[in-house]
């Protein structure tokens, strides 16, 4: 289990109606929610610094 892995579980702890997108049925779904969390994770630490 890598970096974004452990990102996305952390999202899913403070919003679990994200919970479905851990998982997928196909690779590509997989990497694009991946790239989602990723896109949350950064904008909600742009927004903590505000």
């Amino acid at each position: 289990m890598g970096g974004k892995d452990e990102v996305a579980k952390v999202i899913v702890a403070y919003y679990p109606e994200l919970k479905p997108y851990l998982t997928s049925d196909r690779k590509w779904k997989e990497q694009f929610h991946k790239n989602m969390f990723d896109a949350i994770a950064l904008g909600l630490t742009v927004l903590g610094k505000n």
